[in-house]
């Protein structure tokens, strides 16, 4: 366990279908490499995790914004001085260079945001794709898609209007039926995009080349993971014990 300790009051924004964000300053930086794939909590309130959905940071303060399924106690929210992990891996992070999908569901679907947006500043060049899966409902209202997307189910044509403004496109997963979005789970989805992308490279007789980092829990990695141990032209990152 590593614990990260605040220097200014926590405060927090209600979202829509029972998300929150909350909002906070460190007194040391957290890397991405420490941060992303795993869950936070505070140390006075340990039931409720926190995944990081933005570096806010300037030069005079480490800032921060962590998407929480729960409000924090208002009773105790000023009492707050700590952020703790219990995970100290480190991610390996993408090759900006290379062709990147983000896979992640649940509350790690803030850490896509947060890692697009680190992304995306590495190089203006660099393609970045999302799939985001939820088991009830997003944090965000789904929107139609702007950017077409054949390689991913023909009734995925809901998106994160967020990501697409950043340039990246992205396609939804829920067992919640709601419309746009794939009926299933994360792994389902990514092993459609997996058989599409290898019908592409063949029919066509074309070179790819992706890499995938994962947000999710160990389970569900693991079986992205050898779902995609069978195509040479794929590449997946993660942390595997959350």
């Amino acid at each position: 366990m590593f614990c990260y300790t605040l220097s200014s009051p926590v405060q927090q924004a209600e979202q829509i279908n029972g998300f929150w964000l909350v909002s906070f300053s460190l007194s040391t930086p957290l890397t991405l490499e420490k941060t992303l794939g795993r869950t936070f909590y505070f140390q006075e309130v340990p039931e409720i995790l926190l995944c990081l959905f933005q570096d806010t940071s300037n030069r005079s303060t480490h800032s921060y914004q962590f998407l929480v399924q729960q409000a924090l106690p208002e009773n105790i929210i000023t009492q707050l001085t700590a952020i703790c992990c219990e995970s100290n891996q480190n991610l390996t992070l993408p090759n900006s260079d290379t062709p990147t999908l983000i896979l992640a569901d649940n509350l790690f679907m803030a850490n896509t945001f947060a890692f697009a947006k680190y992304q995306i500043s590495q190089t203006s060049n660099s393609i970045t794709n999302s799939i985001l899966a939820s088991d009830n409902a997003f944090p965000f209202i789904v929107k139609p898609a702007r950017y077409l997307m054949p390689e991913m189910p023909p009734e995925a044509i809901g998106a994160s209007t967020l990501l697409e403004d950043w340039k990246v496109q992205n396609r939804l997963a829920s067992h919640a039926g709601l419309p746009g979005c794939f009926d299933g789970d994360l792994f389902e989805i990514f092993n459609y995009w997996l058989n599409s992308i290898e019908d592409d490279i063949k029919t066509n007789n074309i070179e790819q080349n992706w890499q995938v980092i994962v947000f999710a829990e160990s389970a569900i990695q693991k079986k992205c993971l050898q779902a995609s141990q069978q195509f040479s032209w794929v590449n997946l990152t993660g942390i595997l014990a959350n």
